[in-house]
């Protein structure tokens, strides 16, 4: 299969070869994430997060950043079912206009692992069937979309 290939099933619609990934942990998981879609990584103070009781459990609350409101997101919630910030510090992947309806969001991660091109990642990785909402569970390394923060996310709880 070669890139153009890829590239038609690909979710990342851009062929390019030189596109760049970053690399994130969370557990014994990698995401790669996109790079179009950041607009920079952050290292936030557990104690400057203000809670959001009424939402999903996946929205850790929010944060103030350079005269904006983050909403965070917990992507180990969204992988798990659960999951808090451990330590003294969430490290945030914060979405930029590209990401569409998750523009602004910040995505808490356990770390940054560094960053690839396309052709250095597993090409099975940019497949509709390895995405991340596919079935199969058993793949260590999975492609970030923004489809994969559900729409219910944002919807209050309970009052």
């Amino acid at each position: 299969m070669n890139v153009s290939e890829i590239s038609q099933h690909s979710p990342i619609s851009s062929g390019l070869t030189e596109e760049r990934f970053i690399l994130v942990a969370l557990n014994e998981l990698t995401f790669v994430f996109p790079a179009t879609l950041i607009a920079e990584i952050l290292i936030i103070e557990r104690s400057k997060i203000l809670n959001l009781p009424f939402y999903s459990q996946a929205v850790l609350g929010c944060v103030h950043h350079v005269g904006k409101i983050i909403p965070l997101v917990s992507l180990r919630h969204v992988v798990n079912g659960s999951g808090n910030i451990t330590g003294e510090n969430a490290i945030v992947v914060l979405l930029n206009p590209m990401a569409g309806e998750l523009a602004g969001v910040g995505i808490v991660i356990d770390k940054v692992l560094g960053s690839s091109f396309r052709d250095r990642l597993p090409p099975n990785l940019f497949d509709t069937d390895c995405s991340f909402n596919s079935a199969s569970t058993d793949t260590k390394i999975r492609l970030f979309q923004p489809e994969t923060i559900a729409s219910h996310t944002w919807q209050l709880q309970r009052w």
